[in-house]
């Protein structure tokens, strides 16, 4: 296999060329970013596939976009080869060789990997996968009858995950080879990671200590200062309504019908603002959009923005603005434009502690949900608190990072507490109305006192 690597045109790393190399049936990579890890799995796999007749590999990601972000890349390496493999021409997620062998992207459902026969599975990201240990146990009934193997490969997140058992716990997960490379071995020459450019991120991360032991160092890190810790945070993500981007909003290609809430986070100068729209199904909340603004952006321009936000959506209940740092005079113009739904709301101390306790809470009952950013989900947990001598929570953010995102989507699921009241017609449901029958006529869940 490492000879394959360098028939392909790489120069394996001392850390590659041992993953390569393992013969164990279960192994686990605790790789740094940006330290080649995507490159080795993709040509283990890809050399699988073209020496094994028959052989069926997949590649399983949080999303199915990063599943199949990881069969495009074993698609490019086809070109270095020479020669046509394929069965036909590739398809989007799916490799399938004139040898019988084929490599595909499966969604992150228990259920579907279930009933696949895999000679290897590829999970990607592991640690940040959704219902773990159900997806693990789908995974080895999938490889049983091939007596299959299993590589499961991450940067290190909560230790709340199968991942950090895996990586941690001997007794139970014995048969499994570790590998784990920081960024100190990844430095060149000895790897792909750029000394100058390591800097910029250590700068970067200098006051999220917890960040860069995770994604640099290849660690797990404690976040007891985090109002939001990562293990809960990670609980939250999932795939729920579509999202939408901010071109589907100007662009005129959005047009849904749905409860919707708005939170705007404004920035006056060196902060960005922020819009995020929550949709509320039942109890549940869920992020389908979030979108930042450049510091220095005009407010006149997030006003029409919000605007357009509630001409696309139509049914957008609530629209909370932050006016701490901007005065009442922006809401007030809001209003003008056309925002009748727009109402300010002033940061206090109190105020933000209530607006976050209830965003805290929503998560902790399983009632929020959001797709997987990267940007907001660090915002999230770069968010600090400390107890001021009121008793009040003091919230602020790491040094270096924003926290706008955050506030917004807060503001959006703060709005989204209060059912937009129902107008019932009387008429509708009294043909004879009068002062004395008027109430009573009326079914008892729709009187109002």
């Amino acid at each position: 296999m490492v000879e394959f690597f360098k028939h392909l045109g790489f120069q394996a790393t001392v850390y590659q060329e041992k993953l390569l190399r393992d013969k164990s049936q279960f192994i686990l990579a605790r790789w740094s970013r940006q330290s080649g890890k995507s490159l080795a799995m993709a040509v283990a796999v890809l050399f699988n596939a073209l020496s094994r007749r028959g052989f069926r590999a997949a590649i399983v990601a949080p999303s199915k976009r990063q599943s199949l972000k990881m069969v495009d890349k074993i698609s490019r390496l086809l070109s270095r080869l020479g020669r046509d493999v394929l069965e036909g021409p590739p398809r989007k997620g799916r490799l399938a060789f004139r040898n019988g062998s084929v490599i595909e992207a499966l969604p992150n459902n228990p259920d579907t990997v279930r009933g696949e026969t895999l000679n290897v599975v590829v999970l990607d990201e592991f640690a940040y996968i959704e219902h773990d240990k159900e997806l693990y146990d789908a995974i080895i009934f999938a490889l049983s009858t091939t007596n299959g193997s299993f590589y499961g490969t991450s940067t290190p997140g909560s230790t709340d995950t199968l991942f950090y058992r895996m990586a941690t716990n001997d007794e139970q997960f014995a048969d499994f080879s570790r590998h784990h490379v920081s960024y100190k071995d990844a430095l060149k020459p000895n790897g792909p990671i750029d000394p100058e450019f390591l800097e910029k991120i250590r700068r970067q991360y200098q006051t999220d200590p917890g960040r860069w032991k995770r994604e640099m160092e290849a660690d797990f890190a404690d976040d007891e200062d985090a109002y939001l810790p990562l293990q809960l945070i990670e609980s939250c993500v999932t795939e729920g309504p579509e999202t939408f981007t901010k071109d589907d909003v100007i662009s005129g290609r959005l047009a849904r019908i749905g409860k919707f809430f708005v939170g705007s986070d404004l920035a006056p100068k060196i902060d960005l603002s922020a819009v995020a729209v929550a949709e509320k199904i039942g109890r549940d909340v869920y992020l389908v959009h979030e979108t930042a603004f450049p510091p220095g952006t005009a407010f006149s321009v997030v006003t029409g923005y919000l605007n357009l936000l509630n001409q696309r959506l139509k049914t957008v209940s609530r629209i909370y603005i932050d006016q701490t740092g901007v005065g009442e005079f922006f809401v007030q113009d809001a209003y003008k434009s056309g925002l009748k739904n727009a109402q300010g709301i002033f940061l206090s101390l109190s105020k933000k502690q209530e607006i976050m306790d209830y965003f805290k809470r929503k998560m902790q009952d399983g009632h929020l949900h959001f797709p997987r950013d990267p940007e907001l989900m660090n915002e999230m947990s770069a968010e600090r608190f400390q107890l001021s001598k009121t008793g009040q929570l003091q919230f602020s953010h790491v040094s270096g990072t924003h926290d706008d995102r955050l506030w917004a989507f807060a503001l959006a699921v703060y709005a989204s507490r209060l059912d937009t009241p129902t107008y019932h017609p009387v008429a509708a449901v009294n043909t004879h109305p009068s002062p004395r029958n008027l109430m009573p006529q009326l079914p008892r869940s729709l009187w109002k006192i």
